[in-house]
């Protein structure tokens, strides 16, 4: 994907991959990344920077819009970004 823009940073890569699947619910092309350098370092996911979920830049503006209804309603600190 080129000119992918994170959207978000995550601890808990289910997380990650259920905001993935909501965004492409809503239409937006995203992915995850980091995984699996997350699982191959010492540490895992905490060891990491996070895994990101990353959308098109010309999407990035809905995705966000999306994620901060995400956000709202998750008040248990997951999102990084």
């Amino acid at each position: 994907m080129d000119g992918a823009v994170t959207v978000g940073t995550y601890l808990d890569m289910m997380l990650a991959e259920i905001v993935r699947g909501r965004l492409a619910s809503e239409g937006i092309d995203a992915v995850v990344t980091d995984d699996l350098a997350a699982l191959s370092m010492e540490g895992g996911v905490y060891g990491s920077q996070g895994v990101r979920v990353r959308v098109a830049q010309d999407q990035a503006a809905e995705a966000r819009r999306i994620l901060a209804e995400i956000d709202a309603v998750n008040k248990e600190g997951d999102v990084l970004e």
